[in-house]
C-alpha cells in the first residue's frame, strides 16, 4: 500500500513513537510506500530518498497503487499549466 503526506512537514521517526529520533521528514504531497503497521503507526519507505522509519497514521492519506498514479499524473499537470505561458 501507499501513501501521502498531507501536512507540510511530518516527522519520520526511528521507532514507532513521539519520543524516538527523528531521522528525516515528509514535506506535503510526498510519497511513501507503506511496509508494516503497528497501533498508530506505519512503517514507511520515502519514494524521493528511499529512507525508511516510522509516521505517525493520521498524518498520510493511504492510497492504492493506481490512485497514487493518477495522483501522480495530475500532480505534473498542475505545474505544467503553472509555468505554462502561452
Amino acid at each position: 500500500m501507499n501513501g501521502i503526506s498531507v501536512l507540510s512537514l511530518v516527522p519520520v521517526r526511528s521507532e514507532p513513537s513521539d519520543k524516538a529520533e527523528m531521522v528525516t521528514q515528509l514535506l506535503f504531497g510526498e510519497q511513501v510506500e507503506i511496509w508494516e503497521e503497528e497501533k498508530s503507526w506505519r512503517k514507511v519507505r520515502l519514494l524521493y530518498d528511499d529512507y525508511t522509519g516510522w509516521v505517525d497514521s493520521k498524518q498520510i492519506i493511504t492510497m492504492e497503487e493506481s490512485e497514487m498514479k493518477k495522483f501522480s499524473e495530475r500532480k505534473g499537470q498542475g505545474h505544467k499549466r503553472n509555468f505554462d505561458t502561452d
